[in-house]
């Protein structure tokens, strides 16, 4: 289907006819330069006091199968306030009691939406070719501190016989659901891992309200629970958390088309879907319980409203982006475990159809979070380098602004400095590079945790190289890294830094480490004269300093390259800011990331870019032109493997003070990138 064609040929004029005259809707924001940055401008999502008025013309029927649970809310809150009516759809709730149950009425086209979990059933439906897609996503399970946890017997906790999920080998895990279904996913999640599997634990099926009964007399050993059934067994003393947050973001219930509805009513199938945006987009924040949608969840579901208030609230995507990936891993997880009934991947285009999002986007525009009014302060420390530019340039163009966020920047000459402040809870956000000193910080438990990278090493022409004298490399004395051993090799960081770092990368592949080789420490500027005069062999050198001693001829380049796309220098946040402020600290991260989006491309060398560059740090407008760009990745992705290397390398050359791996859960929270993802979509070129 060219939607396109037809959102040209009279779709766009009728919707907005429907919706915007009715529910006045905001100009969408600039988020994201691929040629040229637009500005900011400030906006405001729909109002959820801004409900639609219905038209007069005949409504369309729509029929919509749905299992009656909390997961589903955005479609009983766009019935009952009327988005759906304003569209001209007469949307009618048709409870199932399974996915499964559903699937059969779609794809027989007795029905037209069905609002379902992706299990493995559903997997061999789309599997077989039967006429559905899916079309947008329900609640996402949450980023982090979802309710869902794996626990295990408090007794079996406290004597160390099950105090990691690799010690549930052999041993009785209780669900509610059957296998193949999401509760199954998610356990086998807890287990990955440690290397387990569903097949490695007896798995029983009990209801919710029935495990806490189990575990009082033993009869389980572990149990994957939900709200509000943890907190009865914590309370009760009988069972603790062993896993939590098993799928951050996960998308694993979703809302279904059946291919008629698609191909004979695409009308009503595109306005169907505008109005279930909106249902997601008056849940957001604040408004998540208002009265209005408070009996509009009591009135399509079984929970109280007691219960819904005591829960933590649940994640609707206000964009409904479709998570390809994370339906790939459900998919995945259900094949391996046996419980589909075939074994090559399924094909995604045989699953997922995105054309009624991109359509009610268009019409919509993407949400934006509201500013927060009054703006917060939000206090930066930061090391006045290029790496951390993407700051630079949301403070000076407004997005932080315009999410109303007072961002003061204060320097410091030093992450370890910044660490200091941060843990003191005197800054809520640190620009710093992972040193050992990080490294020794997070393994004590500081509260802090990378939320999101700085600049990367370039991925090929990194302009640091390690250079070494061009007599010793023309006399063949010192042609690989292998031939520094005994030698002097100079950089500008001290032990445990980002420098020490880069050269043991150099050092590695030939055998040798730091200490094979004599470090000293010198300044960039100094090192020209120090290859002049013959007191270092080698040295790590940046830009514009290779250049000078390969212009001066008394260096050349012996190794390039030493860490391609190697994350060593991040944002931190507190852990007081994560904590007590979250809405600053979402809202800073999606200015974090329009920051690092308007620097792509030709925009990296914008005048409006250039000034925020030279406001912030020490080097010229000359130099910055004449240099290699410098690499920010437009989703602040966590490269987590990278940040292993960086640690391991800091722990076998003896610069931490431990010896073991930390592990990655005391130094990531992945959450608040995820979040600046979700509402700004991913990087489009």
């Amino acid at each position: 289907m060219n939607m396109r064609s037809l959102t040209k040929a009279f779709g766009v004029l009728l919707v907005i006819a429907l919706v915007l005259t009715a529910c006045p809707s905001p100009s969408p924001m600039p988020t994201e330069a691929p040629t040229k940055a637009a500005e900011p401008t400030p906006t405001t999502p729909p109002k959820p006091t801004d409900t639609p008025q219905p038209t007069a013309e005949a409504k369309e029927v729509v029929k919509v199968a749905y299992v009656p649970i909390m997961h589903f809310a955005p479609l009983y809150v766009a019935k009952e306030r009327g988005f759906f009516d304003a569209l001209g759809l007469d949307v009618q709730l048709e409870t199932v009691k399974s996915g499964t149950e559903a699937i059969a009425f779609l794809t027989e086209g007795q029905i037209d939406v069905g609002a379902i979990a992706v299990t493995a059933g559903a997997w061999n439906a789309f599997n077989q070719g039967l006429d559905l897609r899916v079309v947008a996503p329900a609640a996402l399970k949450l980023m982090k501190g979802d309710p869902t946890k794996l626990m295990v017997r408090k007794d079996l906790y406290d004597s160390g016989e099950v105090t990691t999920a690799a010690d549930l080998k052999g041993r009785t895990v209780a669900m509610a659901g059957g296998p193949g279904g999401g509760g199954e996913y998610l356990v086998a999640k807890a287990l990955e891992g440690s290397g387990l599997t569903v097949h490695d634990v007896e798995m029983v099926k009990i209801g919710n309200p029935d495990m806490a009964a189990a575990f009082e007399t033993g009869a389980i050993d572990a149990a994957l629970m939900g709200s509000p059934y943890v907190a009865q067994v914590m309370q009760a003393g009988t069972a603790v958390p062993l896993v939590e947050d098993m799928a951050p973001g996960a998308m694993t219930v979703v809302f279904v088309y059946s291919g008629k509805f698609m191909k004979e009513r695409p009308e009503a199938a595109k306005r169907f879907m505008v109005g279930l945006m909106q249902g997601t987009r008056a849940m957001q924040g604040d408004e998540y319980l208002s009265d209005e949608n408070m009996a509009a969840y009591l009135k399509y579901q079984k929970s109280t409203e007691e219960a819904i208030r005591a829960s933590t609230p649940m994640l609707y995507d206000p964009n409904l982006n479709i998570n390809e990936e994370s339906l790939r891993d459900v998919e995945r997880v259900h094949r391996e475990n046996g419980r589909t009934d075939y074994t090559d991947p399924v094909p995604m285009e045989n699953v997922v159809d995105r054309t009624y999002v991109d359509y009610a986007l268009e019409v919509l525009g993407r949400y934006m979070p509201e500013a927060l009014d009054p703006p917060e302060v939000v206090k930066v420390a930061y090391v006045p380098i290029m790496h951390f530019a993407p700051l630079y340039v949301a403070k000076e163009r407004g997005f932080f602004d315009a999410l109303g966020l007072d961002v003061q920047l204060e320097t410091v000459k030093s992450g370890t400095e910044a660490i200091a402040f941060l843990t003191e809870g005197q800054i809520d956000v640190g620009a710093i590079a992972v040193t050992a000193g990080a490294w020794n910080a997070f393994n004590q438990g500081l509260d802090l945790r990378v939320v999101a990278p700085a600049a990367l090493k370039l991925m090929k022409g990194d302009p640091t190289k390690l250079m070494v004298r061009k007599d010793l490399y023309d006399s063949g004395e010192v042609t690989t890294a292998a031939d520094l051993k005994g030698r002097t090799v100079a950089m500008a960081g001290g032990p445990g830094g980002g420098g020490e770092y880069l050269v043991a990368k150099a050092l590695e592949g030939s055998g040798l480490t730091v200490h094979d080789v004599e470090m000293v420490k010198i300044g960039n500027p100094d090192m020209a004269a120090a290859f002049e005069t013959g007191a270092i062999d080698a040295a790590l050198m940046g830009s514009p300093y290779v250049a000078q001693v390969m212009q001066a001829g008394t260096a050349v380049p012996l190794v390039e390259d030493m860490a391609p796309g190697a994350m060593t220098v991040v944002f931190v946040y507190s852990g007081k800011f994560m904590k007590e402020r979250p809405e600053a600290a979402k809202r800073f991260m999606v200015g974090l990331m329009q920051g690092t989006r308007a620097m792509q491309g030709d925009e990296y060398l914008s005048d409006e870019n250039m000034a925020a560059y030279l406001k912030y740090q020490k080097s010229t407008e000359e130099a910055i032109r004449a240099s290699t760009p410098m690499l920010y990745d437009p989703n602040l992705n966590i490269n987590e493997e990278s940040l292993r290397d960086v640690e391991r390398v800091h722990r076998e050359n003896g610069r931490t003070d431990y010896t073991d791996p930390v592990p990655m859960e005391n130094v990531v929270d992945y959450s608040w990138q995820r979040y600046a993802l979700m509402i700004l979509g991913p990087y489009q070129q």
